[in-house]
């Protein structure tokens, strides 16, 4: 079992249902039909600074974006706006990490939260060799 349940807004005995089938704590994130469309996006950040962003879609049918689940992913460019979003969303995390990962939806003028990923995320350095040459160097500074 991958862990994922779809419950409907409002459905307690389905939300026990799925909770009680997880039978650890979880994560619970609407179900947004523009990730099937315009995909899930990934903005990197190194010690504060935005590196790269990848969007990640799921496959027809899925709803879930990665790569064992049929996903893809590319290295995307998204707008300032949306990069400048994902920059005041990360400062709201207490300090300032090492590593973060902003996941968001690209809507037409706003920036749907999904996820901040703060510990152990995929950074997608295959998509940027220069990303993780900043990384190494944000860790050296700290050792």
């Amino acid at each position: 079992s991958s862990g994922l349940s779809i419950v409907e807004r409002g459905n307690e005995d389905g939300l026990k249902a799925a909770a009680e089938a997880l039978g650890m704590q979880g994560v619970m994130q609407p179900l947004l039909t523009e990730i099937s469309i315009r995909g899930e996006t990934s903005f990197i950040f190194i010690d504060g600074v935005f590196t790269h962003a990848v969007t990640k879609r799921p496959k027809s049918g899925e709803i879930r974006c990665q790569k064992e689940f049929g996903g893809i992913s590319e290295l995307s460019e998204p707008p300032a706006w949306a990069v400048a979003e994902a920059q005041r969303i990360l400062k709201m995390a207490p300090g300032q990490p090492v590593y973060a990962r902003v996941d968001a939806i690209i809507l037409d003028d706003t920036l749907q939260l999904m996820e901040l990923e703060l510990i152990e995320p995929e950074l997608f350095f295959t998509y940027s060799l220069e990303a993780a040459d900043r990384f190494a160097a944000a860790l050296m500074k700290r050792l």
